[in-house]
């Protein structure tokens, strides 16, 4: 943008008087320009990718929770899920003798009422299962037998079962039969006695081993980490990055300290970025993520480049109640405050400016750390009543007609 010296005599940094000062700290709230700019690009609330339905405080089937080993032996593992709930889990599902104290994941399958405790199952372990002991949620790995229009035909510890094809995987499968002789891990879903029908699935088992991942990454995930992530998701207002499990928002206002038109300019699905977690809901597990951090920031040295008093000519990029943000270069934008657009009183900034106008204006205060530059256009709109054109350069003045109308009255 251009850049003149000004005519006017030097005026000290604290120029703006007080008044002025605290009417625009007032508008502003404390925050910088660039902050405001930000809410105001990304006011549209951003949809939920879903609500959080895990059962959490009370114990329940189907949760998985971690629990203090308190005693071991061939009955089973007694296990300490709170201060008052304990649990018992079979011995065989652990490869070795577990340490008194250790810290396991469990899932809760059901709660004995004679024993007055909670029947667990090893989070992700396979269990021996027969018609005596087989419980839904239990983790079993099946052979594939056979494939029938359905899905397939599966057997575990001499229990017939079926896996329906929608329960094969989390994604389409072209082929089922490819299964055919093969093991697989998967979860019992329902069990129908009278009928001896048995139903699993893969699916539900890759869905608790994701969960579990999700849990584990929210657990390290911290605000400041620099994280590597895939582009899952680009919608209008920014993309989806996959950290490993657990998804996070890139808003098009964190992309880049440029304004974005459309995210999809930036980023494709499927691409690699390197991200900042900027802030983590741990109620609703959102998480907000940030890619400016990789770019240089176009405020480093703009007391230099924009000096108090100096005049340069700006583009009207927002009109808000308190007076009309204008755009000195790429990422750099300025709050011409209303008391500072007119010599008259004007109740809206629009009565001065239009966004996409050109206008000249003059520096008042430079703040580099808080990123934010107050500008005026009073005394030079007074001074240049000259229109620009839509690049910011003078428009040439119109000819004067020197011809007589035609028409008219005698």
């Amino acid at each position: 943008m251009e850049n003149e010296q000004s005519d006017h005599p030097e005026q000290p940094n604290d120029y703006i008087d007080e008044n002025l000062q605290q009417e625009i700290d007032d508008a502003l709230g404390g925050k910088s320009l660039e902050k405001i700019i930000e809410e105001l690009e990304g006011a549209k609330p951003v949809p939920a990718e879903g609500k959080d339905s895990q059962i959490r405080g009370k114990i329940s089937t189907g949760q998985i929770r971690t629990g203090k080993i308190i005693d071991v032996d061939p009955a089973g593992v007694l296990v300490e899920l709170g201060r008052k709930d304990q649990g018992v889990v079979p011995l065989e599902q652990f490869e070795s003798t577990p340490e008194i104290g250790a810290r396991v994941d469990f899932k809760v399958i059901r709660f004995d009422p004679n024993e007055q405790l909670w029947i667990l199952s090893r989070s992700g372990a396979v269990e021996h299962a027969s018609w005596e002991n087989l419980q839904e949620g239990q983790i079993v790995e099946v052979f594939v037998e056979s494939i029938n229009k359905g899905g397939l035909e599966v057997k575990f510890s001499g229990v017939k079962a079926f896996m329906p094809i929608s329960q094969i995987s989390l994604y389409h499968i072209d082929d089922p039969s490819d299964f055919v002789g093969k093991k697989i891990r998967c979860q019992v879903v329902e069990i129908n006695r009278a009928e001896k029908r048995v139903i699993v699935s893969a699916r539900a088992y890759m869905e608790l081993q994701a969960q579990q991942q999700r849990e584990r990454l929210l657990a390290e995930l911290a605000e400041g980490q620099i994280r590597e992530g895939i582009v899952r998701q680009v919608t209008s207002y920014g993309a989806f990055v996959d950290l490993g499990g657990v998804d996070g928002l890139v808003h098009v206002s964190q992309m880049s300290h440029f304004h974005i038109d459309d995210p999809a300019d930036i980023v494709k699905p499927g691409q690699k970025v390197q991200v900042e977690v900027l802030r983590i809901d741990r109620d609703t597990n959102r998480i907000s993520l940030g890619m400016k951090r990789f770019e240089p920031d176009p405020w480093e040295g703009v007391a230099e480049r924009f000096p108090s008093e100096s005049i340069h000519t700006g583009k009207v990029t927002k009109i808000v109640p308190f007076g009309a943000f204008i755009e000195l270069a790429p990422g750099i934008e300025a709050l011409a405050h209303i008391s500072e657009l007119s010599d008259r009183q004007i109740h809206s900034a629009e009565q001065v400016v239009k966004p996409g106008q050109f206008v000249r204006l003059r520096v008042l205060k430079v703040d580099e750390n808080a990123k934010r530059i107050a500008v005026s256009l009073k005394g030079v709109m007074q001074e240049d009543e000259q229109p620009l054109t839509e690049q910011g350069q003078p428009a040439k003045p119109k000819k004067k007609r020197t011809r007589p109308l035609r028409g008219g009255l005698d």
